[in-house]
């Protein structure tokens, strides 16, 4: 009997994210060594049309829409979970650490007496031995944890972002779409409502483009610089642990051994000297860029590229040479 691999995809509004391709690609390469079937999840209030996207990519969509999927509260999407690994039975369930509802994952996990794997960097077969293996980031990505199992049991996987390619070749030959048959009754959850702000910033983990700041941005003040570049760059706004101990900037966007781990395309490091904890966080970003005005600031030794020079002289510069370029 084959197995059955299921990708919780990721979208906004009327995009699906990259993300969710960089996962079916995942799964593809395991389904191929471990004889599998792939399947996705869409859920949302109308998500019918973002199906076409994944047509080819796995041999199922299952569909869920429903009007308490608006706004995300976690007894709903704990419930929706729930139930579809009661009726269907995955046996590898995979998600990205940057979808809203992660908080679930870990529980259902718990739950099902399932294997649970956060911070994922990749997964392999061994046909000699039966196992999956697997490399995972542990003590915030200072250290990565070689490990295996079998599939006895339902295994949860929560990966990093970034880290494999978003496969958008045709791996199957039809793709079946379906509504994902369980029911979710608005009387089974306690819900509260939160008044939701309509521009959120793009998160950390998702973001191909980060502009952080440090010291050298000297004021909340001066971070209006760092969100006026990130918005032309389509990126997401970090910070150093000093800049949010100064109360620049919320703790939610600190990068570091406590803060986020980030693996972006291009990160730009504005006014940072480059300290061991901050530099933990950002070993997975491909290409670093860095402005300081002392060049011997330890952040170059570790930048592909740098700029020596003041951050508002140079950053405003920059922006301008962005603007020039839409005009």
């Amino acid at each position: 009997m084959k197995k059955n691999i299921w990708v919780i995809a990721h979208h906004q509004e009327t995009e699906i994210k990259p993300v969710t391709f960089e996962l079916l690609n995942m799964a593809n390469t395991l389904a191929r060594q471990i004889n599998a079937n792939v399947n996705t999840v869409l859920l949302g209030t109308s998500v019918t049309h973002l199906s076409v996207r994944l047509i080819g990519l796995c041999d199922h969509v299952y569909l869920f829409e429903h009007p308490l999927l608006s706004e995300y509260h976690y007894e709903t999407y704990q419930q929706i979970f729930l139930k579809t690994v009661d009726k269907y039975h995955p046996d590898i369930l995979l998600v990205s650490s940057v979808l809203r509802g992660t908080d679930c994952f870990p529980r259902l996990a718990a739950h099902f007496k399932a294997h649970y794997i956060s911070g994922c960097l990749d997964l392999s077969f061994n046909p000699q031995s039966g196992h999956i293996r697997y490399h995972q980031a542990v003590y915030e990505g200072r250290s990565i944890l070689e490990g295996a199992f079998k599939l006895d049991r339902m295994a949860v996987i929560m990966t990093r972002p970034h880290l494999f390619a978003p496969s958008m070749e045709k791996g199957q030959s039809e793709t079946k779409i379906s509504p994902l048959k369980i029911s979710l009754s608005p009387m089974e959850f306690i819900t509260r409502r939160v008044s939701s702000i309509k521009t959120v910033p793009l998160s950390l983990g998702e973001a191909l483009v980060v502009v952080a700041g440090g010291r050298g941005m000297q004021s909340a003040g001066g971070f209006k610089l760092l969100w006026e570049l990130a918005h032309r760059l389509h990126g997401a706004v970090g910070a150093t642990k000093a800049a949010v101990d100064a109360g620049w900037c919320e703790h939610r966007f600190q990068i570091g051994q406590t803060g986020s781990l980030i693996s972006p395309e291009i990160y730009i490091a504005c006014g940072i000297s480059g300290s061991i904890h901050h530099l933990a966080g950002i070993q997975g970003a491909k290409t670093i860029i860095a402005i300081n005005q002392d060049p011997n600031a330890p952040i170059f030794k570790h930048s592909d590229f740098g700029i020596v020079g003041n951050v508002f002289e140079v950053i405003p510069k920059l922006i301008q040479v962005i603007d020039s370029l839409g005009d």
